[in-house]
């Protein structure tokens, strides 16, 4: 049976009643993840910047320094004036958008997105009002997250859902003044540079970006 829909941690309390009986440990660790996803400061999000990436031109790095040195002064904010939470629908599964707030200011919004066969976590960073630096991981899992050694054997498979065995791809994408002006992909350990399409990318992002600014004015 397919999970119904719900947000992260009914989806968490759910899934650990639905797997009571099963002693499939895979199934436990996709849980703490998903709930790591929902904390505000997420550790993907620190370690990424640690890996951030550099450039040949001086100029160039400087920039993106500039962007670096933002997001850790985003990510040091131990309090903040407000926060805002908003679910999304966009799956079966549910997710939500945290939205961050300094004074009046929007410094970050964070969102967490769950389907049956992927998560993904985004991170969006704000500099003078402005987008400046977006982190996305995306798991993409090995088998639906309710396939389990019943459905294995149903599909004569040899693989049941284990986190572990998920595609991890994580994106970086810099702009400056709402022009994207550099991005990465790591891919299974890869950090090939992905340059040439940066206006699709750019349009890809934004839109999405602008949509969650949107539901910023929507009680």
């Amino acid at each position: 049976m397919l999970p119904t829909k719900i947000t992260n941690i009914v989806l968490t309390v759910n899934l650990l009643l639905l797997f009571a009986c099963n002693t499939v440990l895979q199934k436990e660790t996709v849980l703490d993840e998903q709930v790591s996803f929902t904390k505000a400061d997420t550790v993907a999000l620190k370690v990424a910047l640690q890996q951030i990436d550099t450039a040949n031109n001086e100029d160039f790095a400087i920039l993106l320094n500039v962007i670096r040195q933002n997001v850790v002064r985003i990510d040091s904010i131990a309090k903040w004036t407000s926060t805002i939470n908003k679910e999304l629908n966009e799956s079966l599964e549910g997710g939500e958008a945290t939205f961050y707030y300094i004074s009046n200011g929007l410094e970050k919004i964070v969102t967490q997105h769950f389907g049956e066969t992927f998560q993904k976590m985004t991170g969006y960073y704000l500099l003078n009002g402005l987008l400046s630096y977006v982190f996305e991981k995306t798991s993409q899992y090995n088998r639906p997250i309710y396939y389990d050694s019943v459905s294995m054997k149903e599909n004569n498979d040899n693989q049941i859902f284990d986190f572990k065995k998920s595609e991890i791809v994580e994106q970086k994408s810099y702009f400056d003044k709402g022009k994207l002006i550099h991005k990465s992909i790591k891919h299974n350990g890869s950090s090939p540079l992905a340059n040439s399409n940066l206006f699709q990318e750019q349009k890809r992002i934004l839109e999405v970006y602008n949509k969650f600014k949107t539901m910023t004015n929507k009680k």
